[in-house]
């Protein structure tokens, strides 16, 4: 988290729990807007097999969340996918480390960020993604 202090106000919680060769790792962060990380990866040995990053506002509204549930098999990055502003994209690059520094990128206004005002991540938009009003972080 060293690398991410200038968007990471506090470390709320973080959680380790080991069963057999399996391994779950559970993070909440504050950011410095006041929004919050709610990261989760399972892992057995060093391959990351489930997981879910979720960016939620102050509200508690989902801001973007990446995510492998399988319950979007027309994405085609399958399981692998992104939820924004209701929509389900494809995910190219789903680590863990591509997800912070999306988040800092678009906290820090950084060129090729994607964030919205909030009244913009409500409306749908017609891009031919998937609209989807849930989200997996938990």
């Amino acid at each position: 988290m060293e690398r991410y202090r200038g968007i990471v106000a506090r470390l709320e919680k973080l959680e380790l729990t080991v069963r057999g060769d399996i391994v779950v790792e559970k993070a909440t962060a504050a950011l410095v807007d006041g929004s919050k990380l709610h990261l989760r990866q399972i892992r057995r040995g060093d391959k990351v097999i489930a997981y879910s990053y979720y960016w939620l506002s102050q509200s508690g509204e989902t801001i973007e969340g990446w995510d492998n549930a399988p319950h979007h098999p027309e994405v085609e990055t399958h399981p692998h996918h992104r939820h924004v502003g209701g929509e389900v994209r494809p995910l190219e690059d789903p680590s863990l480390e591509a997800f912070l520094e999306h988040v800092k990128e678009v906290l820090l206004g950084e060129p090729g960020s994607t964030k919205q005002p909030a009244e913009e991540q409500q409306k749908p938009r017609r891009t031919g993604t998937t609209r989807h009003t849930g989200h997996a972080y938990t």
